[in-house]
């Protein structure tokens, strides 16, 4: 592909140097550099959405909601960037009276290095080459090397073309940002300059990739987002109430993007033993064949719904339509909890439009299923106010990183609070999310210096507090009522971690 960088042992040098380049910049220079990408982006919204549009198959308004996104995530990141809190700087003065003595040691977080990136297929922007992942390496200070996804090439090589050029205008090192040859991606994974790597798609390509990072004479960490059927469990009252909502709703959701969304909702749980597949299919009556995104998720989605068909005890909801091609007829299936107990194959995902609706006899019952369930993205409940939901609560907060109450799981806000992630196999560490503030923490190292005169800290960690940070200070957290105005500052007053490199230069 033109534009494309090879991985030769000089560019990979670059990369290196890159990264080291912007862990040294200010705080304000790196949220400077995310803004102006985020302002290069907008402006060529329209070609990216079409080139977007034309190889993934998504519809228009999908994109264009999608490339909204994308730009929103590098302006968070710009923000979480300046606030500080994700440096997690904590000092403790030294006791010299206390027993045994305590000397004065400081601790912030670090940039890792280098990050390689794996882009999805089904967030051809949110999670592609400049998506969340991209943009909080890029926060945290490390340069990123990315490898764009087969089903969509030439938007890969466009977005490339667009961050390299933001790069270029704003003197920031062109290795900042390299689009890699698909070919030579595996084998930078374990170059020994790469010191982390990120990951969204399926359990075998995440799991593939993470016994190439650990199996590295030095292992590094590998954050694979993965599969998840994210349950939904409605309650008695629940379902006594809105029966016909909730079985709208699910074909609402599991159809979003033709079910090809890491939330989508791929079973659902309801009190009602005598629930008929003849009813379930009056939902999806109205639905028709959407595209999927490649021929290898059409051909892993066929085989996943016949497989299921040959399921004892497991029944499509009406005639079973299976598409050729690049499309999925969206499908309903129904059965009981006793044999999902039996054959928890059942409930693996299906990446597409279908949901299999559980009939459950108790909530003993229901707790048993899911307490035996793999780790999720998502878990749902759909409740009654007056209902006793605790021990519901407590068993799905044990299997997903995001618990919702009366709401469906697709739609993931890129926000200060939002976690996207989840036991395994949702993710590959269940203590990191891929989006919103906390993202950045996956590319950091905390690093305490011990006995330090003032004038030789990091700024994070000097005693005044020159960048008017959130800290902990011995044990109390501290805020700030008029942080730092960072924009205004010169580069000398902000820098926080290495030497003078060089400064970015904003629009």
């Amino acid at each position: 592909m033109t534009g494309v960088s090879s991985a030769t042992d000089a560019r990979l040098h670059e990369v290196v140097t890159a990264s080291r380049w912007l862990a040294a910049t200010s705080l304000a220079e790196r949220a400077t550099i995310l803004r102006e990408i985020a302002v290069d982006l907008d402006e060529r919204a329209a070609e990216i959405v079409a080139v977007a549009a034309e190889e993934s198959l998504l519809p228009i308004d999908r994109l264009r909601g999608e490339q909204t996104r994308t730009v929103n995530q590098l302006r968070l990141y710009a923000d979480v960037i300046e606030e500080g809190s994700w440096l997690d700087a904590s000092i403790t003065h030294a006791k010299p009276d206390a027993s045994p003595p305590v000397q004065d040691h400081r601790r912030a977080n670090v940039p890792l290095g280098p990050v390689i990136v794996f882009a999805a297929s089904n967030f051809p922007l949110a999670f592609g080459i400049v998506g969340t992942d991209t943009a909080s390496a890029l926060a945290a200070g490390c340069a990123v090397v990315a490898k764009g996804h087969p089903g969509h090439p030439r938007l890969a090589v466009l977005l490339a073309g667009i961050v390299q050029a933001s790069l270029a205008r704003q003197r920031v090192p062109d290795a900042a940002f390299t689009l890699l040859d698909a070919d030579e991606a595996v084998a930078v994974l374990g170059d020994a300059r790469i010191t982390a790597g990120s990951f969204t798609g399926s359990i075998g390509g995440g799991t593939a990739l993470k016994r190439i990072a650990e199996s590295r004479e030095v292992p590094i960490p590998f954050y694979a987002e993965m599969g998840s059927v994210n349950p939904v469990i409605v309650t008695a009252a629940a379902w006594r109430n809105r029966r016909t909502e909730i079985l709208s709703g699910l074909v609402d959701s599991m159809t979003v993007s033709n079910g090809q969304l890491c939330t989508s909702p791929g079973v659902l749980f309801v009190p009602d033993v005598a629930l008929s597949p003849e009813e379930l299919a009056g939902f999806t009556r109205d639905t028709s064949a959407g595209s999927l995104l490649t021929d290898s998720i059409a051909d892993g989605f066929r085989a996943g719904v016949c497989g299921l068909s040959e399921t004892a005890g497991v029944e499509a909801a009406g005639a079973l339509v299976v598409v050729e091609g690049r499309s999925a007829q969206p499908v309903l299936w129904v059965t009981d909890a006793s044999i999902v107990e039996a054959s928890p194959d059942a409930l693996e995902e299906r990446f597409g439009p279908s949901s299999v609706v559980v009939r459950y006899d108790s909530q003993s019952q229901v707790l048993r299923v899911l307490a035996g369930m793999d780790g999720q993205l998502t878990a749902s409940i759909f409740a009654e106010p007056e209902e006793e939901i605790g021990p519901l609560v407590q068993v799905l907060a044990s299997k997903a990183g995001r618990v919702l109450l009366n709401a469906w799981p697709t739609g993931v806000a890129v926000s200060w609070s939002m976690h996207h992630g989840g036991p395994w196999p949702a993710s590959s560490s269940a203590q990191f999310g891929s989006v919103g503030a906390e993202a950045i923490d996956r590319f950091t190292r905390a690093v305490t210096y011990q006995n330090f005169a003032d004038d030789l800290l990091p700024l994070p960690l000097r005693e005044d507090n020159p960048l008017r940070i959130p800290r902990r200070i011995d044990g109390v957290v501290t805020l700030v009522e008029e942080p730092v105005c960072r924009s205004t500052m010169p580069r000398s007053e902000t820098s926080g971690f290495a030497s003078e490199m060089g400064s970015p230069l904003s629009r």
